[in-house]
C-alpha cells in the first residue's frame, strides 16, 4: 500500500474512558506529529472529553446515521485506512472493510466472549476455551451485565461481528497469549501482528524513603481486577505496610466493607479517581497487579516501570508479556492469595532486590516501547497491506 498518510481511528467511546481510549490518543497524537492526517469515528460520547479531540482533524458520531451516510463520510476524507478498535455493528464493519484496508486492534475479549471477560462466574475459575455459540450463551446466561441495566445480547449479531472482525487485513495484538486466542478461534495466523504500545518514560528520579514501604494499585474497582484478594493478601502480609488504592468502580462500596471488617484501616489508603496518578506511582515501593481476570496485556505495569516501580502481579492472561519473574518483577501462582503474600513481603524486606528489579523495569520500557520503535514497525505492517 502506497502510504498517504491518513487514516481514520474507529471506536466506540469518543472520549477518555479506560485504556482503549487513552491508546488511541496516544498513538493518533504520534501520528499526527509525523505528518498524518488523523479522522475519528465514534459511536458515541463518552467518559472525559477534556483534550481528546486534539490529534484529529475532524471527529464524526454515528448520530444514527444510515451506512451509506457514514460510508460517504469517509470516504471525503480522502482516508483509504481504517485503524479499527471497538466497533458494536457487523454491518458497518462489513462496509469498511469492503471499501477501506483495514487494521483491527484486538484490545480485549469481546469479540470472542459473551461475558466480554473469559472467566466463569460460577465456577470463579478462567476460561481457555474457543467461542461456542451453544455454551457461551449458557456462560452468560444471554445477558449483557456491564451496564446499569441489564440486557439481552443479540448472539447472531455477535457472531457476526466475531466472523468480520477476522477478516480485517491485519489484526494487531499486544501479546502473544492474546495471539494464541485468536489463532483459537479461528483467525488466519497469518493476518496477526503483535505491536506493543507506546510509552515514554521521563528522567531517572530518585525514589523516596518511605518511613513505611507503599504498595499500590492503581485500576478499575471491579471484580476482574481483584482487589478484593490483594485485600486478602495484605492480611497475610505482616511487615509494616501501607496500601493505597486508586480508582473507582462498582466493587468499591464491598471494597470498603472489606476493609473495615478485617481491620485494615489503617494500613490501606482508598484514594477514588485521581487526576494526578503520577504522585501516587512516584512513592509508592511496590506495584501489584492481583487480576482474577486474563488481562490481554496489562499497560499499568508500563506505567509503574516507568517510575521505577517493581511489580508483583498474578500470572493470569498477557501479563508474562512484560513482567519477566525475577528480573523487573514477582509472579505469584494466579489466584493464590498466599503467594500473591509472600511475593510482596519479599520485595518490601528487601529494599535492595527491589531497587534492582524496579530500574531493571525502566530501562525495558525505555528500551522496548519506545516512539520510534513503534513508528518502525507500524509503517512496516502498512506498507505490506
Amino acid at each position: 500500500m502506497n502510504i498517504d498518510k491518513k487514516i481514520v481511528f474507529v471506536n466506540e467511546n469518543c472520549g477518555f474512558v479506560g485504556g482503549v481510549e487513552s491508546y488511541i490518543h496516544k498513538i493518533a497524537d504520534l501520528l499526527k506529529r509525523d505528518g498524518w492526517k488523523v479522522y475519528g469515528f465514534f459511536e458515541k460520547k463518552s467518559g472525559n472529553q477534556v483534550g481528546f479531540d486534539t490529534p484529529f482533524e475532524s471527529i464524526f458520531l454515528n448520530e444514527k446515521r444510515t451506512r451509506n451516510d457514514v460510508l460517504t463520510i469517509l470516504r471525503d476524507t480522502g482516508c483509504r485506512l481504517a485503524f479499527i478498535h471497538k466497533i458494536s455493528d457487523p454491518e458497518l464493519l462489513q462496509i469498511l472493510r469492503k471499501n477501506f484496508k483495514t487494521i483491527s486492534f484486538i484490545h480485549d475479549h469481546d469479540y470472542y466472549c459473551l461475558r466480554k471477560h473469559k472467566y466463569f462466574i460460577y465456577k470463579r475459575k478462567n476460561c481457555r476455551l474457543p467461542f461456542n455459540k451453544v455454551y457461551c450463551s449458557l456462560c452468560s446466561l444471554g445477558l449483557d451485565l456491564s451496564t446499569d441495566m441489564p440486557k439481552v445480547i443479540d448472539v447472531p449479531s455477535k457472531i457476526r461481528l466475531l466472523e468480520n472482525i477476522k477478516r480485517c487485513d491485519v489484526s494487531l495484538v499486544m501479546s502473544s497469549y492474546m495471539k494464541h486466542n485468536l489463532i483459537q478461534n479461528d483467525w488466519d495466523e497469518a493476518k496477526i501482528k503483535t505491536l506493543y504500545p507506546i510509552y515514554n518514560v521521563g528522567e531517572k528520579m530518585p525514589k523516596p524513603a518511605n518511613n513505611v514501604p507503599v504498595i499500590l494499585y492503581v485500576g478499575q474497582l471491579i471484580k476482574g481486577k481483584g482487589v478484593d484478594l490483594l485485600l486478602k493478601a495484605m492480611s497475610k502480609v505482616y511487615h509494616p505496610v501501607r496500601l493505597i488504592i486508586v480508582g473507582t468502580g462498582n466493587e468499591e462500596p464491598n471494597i470498603k466493607s472489606m476493609i473495615k471488617s478485617m481491620k485494615l484501616d489503617d494500613r490501606v489508603e482508598l484514594v477514588g479517581w485521581s487526576s494526578d496518578v503520577e504522585r501516587y506511582y512516584r512513592q509508592a515501593d511496590v506495584v501489584v497487579v492481583p487480576s482474577r481476570w486474563q488481562e490481554p496485556f496489562g499497560l499499568v505495569g508500563l506505567e509503574a516501570f516507568a517510575y521505577q516501580t517493581p511489580v508483583v502481579a498474578f500470572n493470569v492472561g498477557g501479563i508474562t508479556e512484560w513482567l519477566h519473574d525475577g528480573e523487573n518483577g514477582l509472579l505469584a501462582k494466579a489466584g493464590n492469595v498466599k503467594d500473591l503474600a509472600e511475593k510482596i513481603e519479599s520485595l518490601i524486606s528487601n529494599a535492595s532486590l527491589c531497587s534492582d528489579l524496579g530500574k531493571e523495569g525502566y530501562k525495558y520500557v525505555r528500551d522496548t516501547f519506545a516512539e520510534k520503535t513503534y513508528l518502525t514497525e507500524f509503517y512496516n505492517m502498512v506498507n505490506e497491506l
